[in-house]
This record gives C-alpha cells, structure tokens and sequence, in this order.
C-alpha cells in the first residue's frame, strides 16, 4: 500500500470519490501482486481506496491510465537472491530501474540518434533486391507464392530496452 501528500494541482485534478473519506490532501491505492480474486494479467490490479475500502473497479479504469496517474512500481520481493534481482538480460528490478531512466536520457544522445539513423539504413538496405533479407524472404515467398500470402522480414532499431538487455555491462565493485 502506498500513501503520498499531493499538491494543490494534483488534488484538484482528483476525481471526487478517491477525496472521499481522505484525511488531508493524501490518496491512498493498492495494487494487488498476489490474490485468488483480485489479480488479472495485462491489468494494472491498481485500485483507489474509498473511503478506506478498495473500490471495485480499477484505480481510473483502464490499465495506462490508472499506471499514469500512480507511476511507475518497481516490486522487489523480500525473498531473493541477489542474482535475480540484478540480472539484466531478464525481468528484474534492476533491469525495470535501469529502462525507466535510460529511457529519459537516451533521448536526449545525438550518439543513439546516430545508432536509429544507422539501424534504419541497415534495414533499407536488407530489404533492398540484393539484401541480406531479401535472399532470405525471395525464396521462400515463391514456394508460398500460391498461399496468397507473402513473409516479410525487417531490422529492428534499437530500443532503450534492447541496450539493457544485451549491451550494459554492469558489476559491483568492494571500494
């Protein structure tokens, strides 16, 4: 459960029945990580208390608006290893904390800009009638030719997540 003091633009901004019952200029939500009847997948199991209950509904319904209005949680369970909390080629804390704020900064580098740039041309080139993935997709949309479909291939840019995942290297060092 997470309480926070809100500003005066962000309390007015409150829908009325989460200011129901509310001591001061506080909201207070839940979100479900774990239960036999609250938690569905592809939700954000975030629900505004009212009048100290939770509401039956979603916290603002839909899953990015709800998401949006609380921010972004990171869960680290209190029983783990350390491995699995710092991994970065899978789901991780570290891995969330580290998308969440390359994602701010990378937008910014003229250097990524010139690595999108680049993916984008590698991918118009692949694709051309003597790409990489031409001479891949050629062949085999012929043998389906008939099917009435076609196989398309492309290159990827690089995404924040894709630098996580597979380029940063991270360590601990003892000072």
């Amino acid at each position: 459960m997470a309480a926070g003091a809100l500003t005066d633009s962000e309390w007015a901004g409150l829908a009325d029945k989460y200011k129901e019952g509310a001591g001061g200029q506080r909201l207070t939500v839940r979100r479900y990580l774990f239960s036999k009847d609250r938690v569905e997948a592809n939700q954000s199991n975030i629900y505004g208390l009212v009048n100290g209950k939770p509401e039956e509904g979603y916290f603002y319904g839909a899953k990015n608006i709800g998401t949006a209005k609380v921010g972004h949680v990171i869960y680290i369970p209190a029983m783990t290893t350390a491995a699995d909390q710092m991994k970065t080629s899978g789901p991780s804390p570290l891995r969330d904390m580290i998308n969440f704020i390359l994602k701010r900064v990378v937008s910014g580098s003229e250097a990524y800009r010139s690595v999108e740039d680049a993916f984008g041309r590698l991918n118009d080139e692949a694709r051309g009638n003597d790409g990489f993935l031409a001479k891949i997709t050629n062949p085999i949309n012929e043998a389906i030719s008939n099917w009435g479909i076609r196989f398309d291939m492309s290159v990827n840019t690089l995404a924040p997540e894709d630098i996580t995942k597979n380029l940063v290297k991270h360590a601990f060092v003892d000072a």
